[in-house]
C-alpha cells in the first residue's frame, strides 16, 4: 500500500545507509538523519533497525508528524501488532489534526487506517479491523488492496 515517509525537507540526496550513519556520527542529534536511515533500512527489510532509528528520530524531534506512522509500519512489519496499533492510532490522531487537502496526504491517512486494520485483523480483532478498513476505503474509494482486505476480513467474520 504505502511505505514509510522520509523526513520532510530532507529530500532524496541519493544517500546510502552509510552516508546517514556518517552524518549521525558527526551530528548525533540530527532527527532527520535517523529517520531517513530508518527509511532505507525499512526498504531493504531490516525492520528492527528501522524501528530503532525511527524511535530515536522521534526522541530527538518531538514535533515529527510522521514518526508514529513510520514506527507503526515498522512495528507491523516486525509483527508487533499491539505496538503497531498504538503507534498507528497516534498517527491517525496527528494526521486528523492537520489541515491538509492533498491526494498524497489522503493516501497516507488511508494507509494508516489500512495498516491499523490489518494489525487488528492479525490479532483476531475482526470487527475493529473492518472499522479501520472501512475508513481507509472511505478516504480512498476503489483502492483494490483495501477492497480485497475488507472482503477477506468480512469473509472470516461470516464464517
Amino acid at each position: 500500500m504505502n511505505g514509510v515517509i522520509k523526513s520532510i525537507g530532507a529530500g532524496d540526496n541519493g544517500w546510502s545507509i552509510e552516508d546517514y550513519s556518517r552524518e549521525i556520527g558527526k551530528n548525533p542529534r540530527c532527527a532527520d538523519a535517523y529517520n531517513n536511515r530508518g527509511v532505507l533500512y525499512y526498504e531493504i527489510g531490516k525492520y528492527d533497525q528501522a524501528l530503532t532509528d525511527f524511535k530515536e528520530s522521534m526522541r530527538l524531534s518531538q514535533k515529527s508528524e510522521t514518526g508514529d506512522y513510520n514506527c507503526g509500519l515498522a512495528y507491523f512489519s516486525c509483527q508487533l501488532y499491539d505496538e503497531a496499533i498504538e503507534s498507528l492510532n497516534k498517527a491517525i490522531m496527528v494526521f486528523n489534526g492537520l489541515v491538509v487537502d492533498s491526494k498524497a496526504f489522503i493516501h497516507i491517512l488511508s494507509a494508516t487506517y489500512f495498516y491499523c486494520g490489518l494489525a487488528h485483523y492479525n490479532k483476531g480483532e475482526h470487527e475493529q479491523a473492518i472499522k479501520n478498513l472501512q475508513e481507509a476505503d472511505r478516504l480512498e474509494p476503489n483502492n483494490q488492496e483495501i477492497v480485497q482486505a475488507l472482503k477477506d476480513v468480512q469473509k472470516e467474520l461470516d464464517n
